[in-house]
This record gives C-alpha cells, sequence and structure tokens, in this order.
C-alpha cells in the first residue's frame, strides 16, 4: 500500500459553523411548520398529537442531514457558507461515516467540543469527517 501525504485541512471557523447550523435550523423550522400545517390543518393540536409531531420532527431533522449530506455532501447551511463534509481522506463520506454523524447529532450537547477541540464537534470526531473550505477540495 503506498503512503500519500497527509491532507491539509481548511476548516470552517467556529462562527462559520455556527452560521451553518443557523440557517439549517431555519429551513428545518419550515419544514417542520408545513409538516404540520399539512398533517393538521386548522385544528387544535391535542395532547396526543404533540407525541407524533415530536416523533415527525426526530424523523424529519435525521432525514434532512443524512440525505442532504449523503447526495450533496452539504446541507444547505453548508452550501451559504461555501462549506462540505469530508472524510479523513478528503474524499466524500460514505454511508457509514454519515450515517454516524447524523445519529451523533442526537446526542444531547454534542456540539461543545467544538469550542475546546480542532473545531470539531462530536458528530464530527466520532463520524472522522471534517467541515471544509468548498473552495479547497
Amino acid at each position: 500500500m503506498i503512503k500519500t501525504a497527509p491532507i491539509v485541512l481548511h476548516r470552517l471557523s467556529i462562527w462559520l459553523r455556527l452560521l451553518n447550523l443557523l440557517v439549517d435550523l431555519i429551513v428545518f423550522s419550515i419544514l417542520i411548520s408545513l409538516l404540520i400545517s399539512y398533517t393538521y390543518p386548522q385544528r387544535p393540536l391535542l395532547m396526543q398529537d404533540q407525541n407524533m409531531i415530536r416523533l415527525m420532527g426526530i424523523l424529519l431533522f435525521f432525514a434532512y442531514y443524512f440525505l442532504m449530506e449523503m447526495s450533496l455532501g452539504r446541507t444547505l447551511g453548508k452550501m451559504l457558507t461555501g462549506s462540505k463534509v469530508i472524510n479523513e481522506d478528503g474524499k466524500k463520506p460514505s454511508f457509514r461515516e454519515i450515517s454516524i454523524r447524523t445519529l451523533c447529532r442526537f446526542i444531547p450537547l454534542e456540539f461543545i467540543p467544538i469550542f475546546f477541540s480542532a473545531r470539531q464537534c462530536l458528530h464530527d470526531s466520532l463520524s472522522k469527517t471534517y467541515v471544509v473550505r468548498t473552495n479547497y477540495y
């Protein structure tokens, strides 16, 4: 096996990562609002409806991140900031890597390490992926 030179990563700043998150949360809020208004048109929500809405929210959250990052390597927030997700080899992450990345987003406070490590959240480090500038890759 031929060893190649290590990849130099041009990681996004914490501020751009936060902008990614903000844009994605706005998109997610719009999507969940549309889903709720379509599913429960013009009637008061009951307690059992709220549990169904929570479940739909979890599924929509997973689907948004998984489908966007699996198919395009980026979410709408990442498109706005000119960034994408890559794996350790600098390539598009595999199904397994994106699955781990997406599932780890459900870990409470998983974003905290970004303030103490190499600009990586837990979903980055556990899936061995990085968010980088697209103009470098």
